[in-house]
């Protein structure tokens, strides 16, 4: 995830060659993942952000409150 987070940031800014950083990132790491195999997981993970939808406030109260009671605590508690 933080990898998605740099490509995304670095094409933004363009700050750091991001394909030689990966490269350099996998020689390091002696890693038997090529840089075009860990591109389409980032590839993946920037769709799956992309078409995430964030909780309306109905199903964050529902949340809340289905994580309150498996807390112990009751929808009054703060």
């Amino acid at each position: 995830l933080a990898l998605a987070a740099l490509r995304h940031a670095n094409e933004v800014h363009r700050v750091v060659d991001y394909e030689r950083y990966l490269e350099n990132m996998l020689i390091r790491q002696n890693s038997i993942h090529s840089s075009t195999e860990l591109i389409q997981h980032l590839n993946a993970i920037d769709s799956s952000v992309r078409t995430y939808k964030f909780p309306s406030e109905k199903d964050m109260k529902h949340i809340n409150r289905k994580l309150r009671s498996c807390w112990g605590l009751s929808s009054h508690d703060e």
